[in-house]
């Protein structure tokens, strides 16, 4: 939690909205879509004296990044699914939830997601049951 406060405190400073600001902490990596925050960042955590770890904090000029194994071009993830869960998608339709959840998390809309996933039902032996699941109409 302090990183997250840490983070907001950064955005804040630099002037930009706190509630609109993207980037992303797992542990103790953390990544920014803005250098004036990056470098703030990295400013207030000295200053607290806690120890940065230069291999954990990245910048690229091109806007391109990997983080948990996860690639983000110009803040946007492109990273692809799971051929494990697309696989079991079609064995298993209780996973079908999992799927939607992981496309919500990487930030996709109901609005891409729901066509899809209903054109995906269309073709799919069990799509009632995985509807009636996902609670979306047929």
């Amino acid at each position: 939690m302090t990183h997250h406060a840490v983070k907001r405190y950064c955005v804040h400073k630099v002037n930009l909205n706190v509630r609109k600001y993207k980037y992303l902490i797992l542990g103790d990596d953390t990544i920014d879509t803005n250098e004036l925050v990056y470098n703030k960042y990295c400013e207030v955590i000295r200053r607290l004296g806690v120890s940065l770890s230069l291999a954990k904090c990245t910048q690229s000029k091109q806007g391109k990044t990997e983080f948990a194994k996860r690639y983000f071009i110009n803040g946007v993830e492109v990273t692809g699914l799971p051929v494990n869960l697309l696989k079991d998608v079609r064995n298993k339709p209780e996973q079908a939830l999992e799927l939607v959840r992981v496309l919500r998390e990487r930030g996709y809309e109901d609005k891409v997601l729901v066509p899809s996933v209903s054109l995906f039902l269309k073709s799919h032996k069990k799509g009632k049951q995985i509807a009636d699941m996902l609670s979306l109409p047929q």
